[in-house]
């Protein structure tokens, strides 16, 4: 999703998306001119990203779901930059597959 920022991205939340027809609804709760949370803050994604997010959702409609209120890519503002980084550095893509950093599972208790 373009138009926002690492801290904002790994904040959404299942709660912060709205489906409608055309596209998907995001509201950002915090953002860097909305600190407090105060006003409302929302984007409106179609096409690609809005696919992206239904796939997402999808999956997590499968057996072992996360809650509404958990993350929905379960990284920190960090860890996106350094993914984005690595994709970036074209030694990454050299890598074997294994030795790339890959995200923690998430257990089904």
């Amino acid at each position: 999703m373009g138009g926002l920022r690492r801290s904002e991205l790994t904040a959404l939340t299942w709660t912060d998306f709205e489906d409608q027809v055309e596209g998907i609804v995001v509201h950002v709760r915090r953002s860097k001119t909305n600190q407090d949370g105060s006003g409302p803050d929302t984007r409106f994604v179609k096409n690609r990203s809005a696919r992206a997010i239904r796939e997402l959702g999808k999956l997590r409609a499968e057996p072992c779901t996360a809650n509404d209120d958990d993350s929905v890519f379960g990284l920190s503002p960090d860890a996106v930059g350094d993914r984005i980084q690595g994709d970036a550095n074209p030694r990454w893509h050299r890598l074997p597959r294994r030795s790339r950093p890959q995200p923690s599972p998430r257990s089904c208790d």
